[in-house]
């Protein structure tokens, strides 16, 4: 006999995958047409019904740390077939977004770039610190020809260059290594599973 399966679902991840293009999610009735025709569903893993389910029940730790999410390339033929219209290579993709959104480092970075409202922010602070340096850097030297070294000085320029390549040098290296992390345990659940009676997913 198989063992009990406690959920408990986080209404907040429900809510951000329907937001982020997931907003049929919850009219899919677990028919798996999506798996059938699907050519990169696995025989022995129902994808990507499980992920349909799992997400209309917000498993948020099972959904980013499921390998099997990255196997979709979206293209198209489980929506297309679908005959609730659940449209699942759109959810999916929505899972993917979250995934990302939760491995990136800093978080505030991984949220401002899942959010396209707050696009114009990142676009604006760069453009700020430019300005700030043509202002302040470049003023001893108004007399002489407009150049670009006497609005942008090259030590000034080479100094942030480096400092912010370094930065993202560093948040790409741990979101790296949380999300192989994450894959990495979600494939060794997957395997314990396949390997044992199991009464859930």
């Amino acid at each position: 006999m198989g063992t009990a399966l406690l959920i408990q679902p986080d209404t907040s991840f429900i809510r951000n995958v329907m937001a982020s293009g997931g907003a049929d999610l919850k009219k899919c009735y677990q028919c798996a047409t999506c798996s059938v025709v699907c050519g990169l569903s696995p025989e022995d893993a129902p994808f990507p019904r499980k992920q349909m389910i799992e997400a209309q029940w917000g498993l948020k730790d099972k959904l980013v740390s499921d390998p099997a999410l990255w196997l979709c390339h979206n293209c198209g033929e489980c929506t297309a077939r679908c005959p609730r219209g659940a449209r699942p290579g759109d959810v999916l993709g929505a899972l993917r977004s979250q995934a990302v959104r939760q491995f990136a480092f800093p978080a505030v970075m991984g949220s401002m770039v899942a959010n396209p409202k707050a696009w114009p922010l990142l676009f604006l602070v760069p453009a700020l610190i430019f300005a700030a340096i043509a202002l302040y850097a470049g003023a001893p030297d108004r007399s002489g020809p407009l150049e670009f070294a006497s609005l942008f000085p090259i030590p000034i320029l080479e100094a942030l260059f480096f400092t912010v390549a370094g930065l993202v040098l560093l948040s790409m290296g741990i979101g790296t290594r949380r999300f192989v992390s994450a894959l990495r345990a979600g494939g060794a659940r997957r395997q314990l599973r396949l390997g044992r009676p199991h009464a859930g997913l």
